[in-house]
């Protein structure tokens, strides 16, 4: 009986704190859920992006541009009175008077003989620089006038000409120094030669030659003189075919071993216009123009026939003035098969006399007109 009454003890007091456990979860969950309701509140949802705080301004300086400027102590250097053959030096100074880096581009001369010098090509403000420059001196005696060209990035002077002056002079004089020769005269009517030293200098000649052996001499190498008198032979034949030509002579004076002359002697026939020229020539249609054929000596002469190479030129009449002779032509020009706007002839006149000129003819087709689009609607 004992045993059973202690059981219904413990069953009662288990049922009575089941009781109490059920009746305070609810009041904690609510308390829970007003917690979380207030967190809720109090943040921003995860997927919705924040602005973001705008830097504050810092004030910049002012950046100053400036620019290069070039200035040159000098830009021209005259050498005065130099030798043939010799080398002469000279310097162009130069300063950055800008207030911005200054550089240097490629320097251009206007021939080999002048060679220069440029340490760096990238110049501070304020910083200077120098072009050294040598000029190699020709053969040839007389004034000369030599360039060079200094590119840079100032803007005001951006490109700079230097030129360089120098008399050239040679310890043995050469007169004449051009032969006018004639094809009609005997010898082509060359005069005589003299090589005269100018510092009273004996020398030797050694070698004299010329353009294809027109011109030949005769000398004495083992003479040694301060003056010689040549007496130059004319080829007429050759000089027929070279017109115009040089003379070479080799010396043994300490400051000069070499002189030079030119000769040059007028055609026997020329024409007046030496080149043909026609613009804006419309294929297959004919042209015509005037030209004079003229004897360089005066002498009378006939002409036997006239054709072109190319077959696009040919003869209508001829007529004799007093000048010359005047021929007619008809030039064809052919049909413009390309896109190409130029052609070339060239005119054969043979001369009775055994004598043929030649004139060289340039064409230039007019431009095509643009086909005009019909309207459209």
């Amino acid at each position: 009986m004992k045993f059973r009454l202690s059981i219904l003890t413990i069953l009662i007091i288990c049922a009575g704190l089941s009781f109490q456990a059920s009746c305070e979860t609810p009041a904690a969950m609510q308390a829970a859920g007003e917690t979380s309701g207030e967190a809720g509140q109090a943040e921003e949802p995860a997927g919705k992006p924040q602005p973001p705080e705008k830097p504050a301004k810092i004030p910049q300086p002012e950046v100053q541009q400036g620019e290069a400027e070039i200035t040159f102590d000098n830009t021209v250097h005259d050498f005065g009175d130099i030798l043939s053959k010799t080398k002469n030096t000279c310097e162009f100074k130069f300063n950055n008077t800008g207030s911005s880096e200054l550089v240097i581009g490629d320097i251009k001369r206007t021939c080999g003989c002048t060679v220069f010098e440029l340490s760096k090509k990238n110049y501070e403000p304020g910083e200077s620089g120098t072009i050294k420059v040598q000029y190699s001196a020709s053969v040839k005696p007389g004034p000369t006038l030599k360039h060079l060209y200094v590119p840079s990035n100032a803007k005001k002077n951006p490109k700079v000409e230097l030129t360089i002056k120098a008399n050239i002079i040679q310890k043995v004089k050469a007169s004449p120094r051009i032969l006018n020769l004639a094809l009609d005269k005997a010898n082509a009517d060359c005069p005589p030669i003299t090589l005269k030293s100018i510092d009273g200098r004996p020398f030797k000649i050694t070698n004299f030659n010329s353009t294809n052996q027109v011109i030949t001499a005769e000398f004495d190498p083992n003479t040694a003189a301060t003056e010689f008198v040549l007496q130059p032979k004319v080829n007429i034949e050759k000089l027929s075919k070279r017109l115009n030509g040089h003379i070479s002579i080799k010396l043994t004076h300490p400051h000069c071993d070499m002189v030079g002359i030119s000769y040059r002697t007028p055609a026997q026939f020329q024409t007046n216009p030496a080149t043909i020229i026609v613009q804006n020539a419309n294929p297959v249609e004919s042209i015509k123009k005037q030209i004079l054929v003229q004897n360089s000596y005066g002498k009378d002469f006939e002409i036997e026939t006239v054709y072109s190479e190319k077959g696009s030129m040919k003869l209508l009449s001829q007529k004799k003035l007093k000048e010359g002779i005047q021929l007619e032509l008809q030039i064809d020009p052919p049909p413009q098969a390309t896109k190409i706007r130029f052609f070339t002839d060239r005119l054969y006149i043979q001369i009775k006399s055994g004598e043929r000129v030649q004139v060289h003819a340039n064409i230039w087709f007019a431009k095509a007109k643009k086909k005009q689009q019909p309207a459209s609607g």
